[in-house]
């Protein structure tokens, strides 16, 4: 969902959200997504020189290091819990830190 996109249930699937343009996100068509993306990151970085993985484009971008690190905090920390707030709940809301 893109910036300033509104996400709501799906009335037609339990456990999914779609956008504004009737994009699903639902648990089951996300692990599609996810269960491709470790070799997805794999085949885009592996052998790459440290000047493409460590740059990042200036404030407030990320390298693609720093993204790798932060998708295994989430892998190993709370994504599940994450995902489970956000198909409860009908309107978007911020999630608490720490």
């Amino acid at each position: 969902m893109g910036v300033g996109r509104q996400s709501r249930l799906n009335p037609m699937r339990t456990n999914a959200l779609c956008d504004d343009d009737g994009v699903d996100y639902s648990l089951e068509l996300g692990r599609a997504v996810l269960s491709r993306t470790p070799g997805t990151l794999r085949a885009l970085l592996t052998d790459m020189p440290e000047e493409w993985t460590m740059s990042d484009e200036g404030p407030p971008t990320w390298s693609p290091y720093q993204v790798v690190g932060h998708l295994t905090h989430i892998e190993e920390i709370d994504w599940m819990d994450r995902t489970v707030l956000i198909l409860a709940q009908s309107e978007p809301r911020a999630f608490e830190t720490g």
